[in-house]
């Protein structure tokens, strides 16, 4: 640059110089000013936009990964006591450094850490933490789905300004996991909830990143906390490197996939498994982004199609399995999801120690699909190729609704639909959008809904989806299945500190469930399919028990 001006100024080109001077910095300016804007910044995309962000009024995946700590994802606002490793999977300290257990397992002492603030200015203490518990309990929250998880916890108590005891009703294998994980809301913000001041289109807490805007229908963003207690910490202070987090909110995979291809976002874990296998493959994929099929010990998700087990149709178990038998697994997993998943064959994942082996995938058969409508009083009386019944004094053909807010099982619905018409059965795709979808389930207005269940925990409850209880309010039991022996083994198996003793009492629960056929249970993924950019500075592909985005890091 400076030669080029020297030039300039020789030959008598002043002013002209002067201008590409001015041209050339301009240009230089842009170009850094742009690199600069990006720097540390890590775009993140997702498949759908929470109804809200308020951190206990329900269990939303999404809004999950956003604003949540936990092990399996890197941002987080709101955190925990403490924190699980992540290729151990052992308790790590968070807000609390240590605690205590008592001989009968039934009260657990923490002591708090003394330096952390949180976002609002309050400082952290005991009453925080007692406050955060007891929230739950309080319907002006609306925390249903957590009540059935910290029932068990009978009261928590403040002992002083760091230190506070949690009391169990009785022994449970999850008591501690439950307790550490609680996520700690700051009381000063958060007892200013009323019902004309909900605080769900914002969130507070004491986490390494802060709520900074949200533009609905498009995106979210967090920035950095620099008064983070964690970047004083050796360990912690490795992990949430990002000046700033934007999650975009984008349904459909194709336009993901083109907006990782542009480098327009980061990072994207729906990758479709038709994308991994066959559009993914040429360049920049190899270049400047990366497909990744990781395998690790994270509980993968499970898709199913959940029966509304109060609708006239479906009341009757023996049509809920007839049904279950119009549904060509095999076939659609193979031509949707190139073999990548495992069937599922019941409540507990079938690569999770609780699993019943027994238990096999229900086949695809519509032969017998019909005679087990038959026997169940369906038949198509006046011919018109639909079974149909007399239920209470009326006549009702065998056509559902089903709901979907998933663009991207259509084509795969479509099969399922025209196999089950081959068997007398109606189903009528309804798509709607997320919202929509978790509006119908919580108000339990639907007939049959499509839908997937995270991985939960290594070592599951099952309390929370199949216990009768778990069906009140907007529990996760929205389907209203209802068993008094699988309530009663539930009860059972939760108690048992021994994993060896629950693993029995849990295969009895699976085998159960799976004849009752409350789901059509689908498919379970083999690995985690995630696709990254060039731009992201990873240790590993994975840990053992996470994708570790913790410790990412962006240009």
């Amino acid at each position: 640059m400076k030669l080029l001006l020297k030039l300039l100024v020789r030959v008598g080109f002043v002013f002209f110089g002067l201008i590409l001077t001015l041209f050339f910095l301009t240009s230089c300016s842009s170009k850094s000013e742009k690199s600069n804007s990006m720097s540390g910044i890590y775009f993140r995309v997702l498949q759908s936009e929470p109804g809200d962000i308020h951190p206990i009024r329900s269990n939303d995946l999404v809004k999950t990964q956003m604003v949540m700590q936990n092990i399996y994802y890197g941002s987080g606002v709101i955190e925990s006591l403490m924190y699980s490793d992540l290729d151990t999977d052992e308790l790590m300290p968070g807000l609390a450094t240590s605690y205590e257990v008592s001989a009968d397992k039934k009260e657990f002492i923490f002591n708090l850490r003394q330096d952390v603030k949180f976002q609002d200015g309050s400082v952290f203490s005991a009453e925080d933490v007692k406050f955060s518990f007891d929230v739950i309990f309080d319907d002006k929250f609306e925390g249903f789905v957590l009540r059935s998880f910290y029932a068990n916890i009978k009261k928590v108590e403040i002992l002083d300004k760091y230190k506070v005891k949690f009391t169990v009703a009785k022994p449970y294998f999850q008591n501690l996991n439950l307790i550490t994980g609680l996520y700690i809301l700051p009381k000063a913000t958060y007892s200013k909830q009323s019902d004309t001041n909900r605080l769900s289109k914002t969130v507070t807490g004491s986490g390494p990143y802060k709520f900074l805007k949200w533009e609905q229908g498009k995106a979210l963003t967090l920035q950095k906390n620099p008064d983070w207690w964690g970047l004083k910490d050796p360990v912690l202070s490795k992990r949430f490197l990002h000046k700033k987090i934007v999650f975009k909110f984008v349904k459909d995979s194709m336009l993901r996939k083109s907006m990782l291809e542009r480098g327009t976002v980061d990072y994207d874990d729906r990758i479709r498994a038709e994308h991994y296998v066959k559009k993914m493959n040429e360049k920049p994929w190899g270049e400047k982004v990366f497909k990744v099929a990781a395998e690790n010990k994270v509980p993968k998700q499970q898709s199913y199609i959940g029966l509304n087990n109060n609708h006239p149709i479906f009341k009757d178990k023996k049509v809920r399995f007839a049904l279950a038998h119009t549904v060509n697994r095999e076939f659609l997993n193979k031509k949707f999801y190139y073999d990548m998943n495992n069937l599922a064959t019941g409540p507990f994942r079938v690569t999770s120690d609780y699993v019943n082996k027994n238990v096999k995938p229900i086949a695809f058969d519509l032969e017998k699909a019909r005679v087990m409508f038959k026997a169940a009083g369906w038949s198509d009386t006046d011919k018109d190729g639909l079974l149909d019944k007399i239920i209470d004094g009326k006549k009702v053909k065998f056509s559902f609704n089903l709901i979907s807010a998933n663009k991207d099982t259509e084509k795969m619905l479509t099969v399922m639909k025209e196999d089950m018409k081959k068997a007398g059965v109606e189903m009528v795709i309804n798509s709607v959008d997320w919202n929509a979808l978790i509006k119908a389930k919580n108000e339990k207005k639907f007939d049959a809904i499509i839908m997937a269940w995270g991985g939960g925990d290594v070592d599951p409850d099952p309390t929370q989806i199949w216990h009768s209880e778990s069906s009140k309010g907007i529990g996760s039991n929205y389907i209203n299945y209802k068993n008094p022996e699988v309530d009663s083994l539930i009860k059972k198996g939760v108690a048992l500190s021994d994993k060896n003793e629950r693993v029995k009492v849990y295969e009895k629960i699976h085998k159960l469930i799976a004849e009752d056929a409350p789901y059509i249970f689908l498919f379970e993924p083999k690995y985690q399919l995630y696709a990254v950019s060039s731009r992201v500075d990873r240790p590993k592909d994975t840990f053992n028990f996470s994708i570790g985005s913790q410790y990412w890091s962006v240009e």
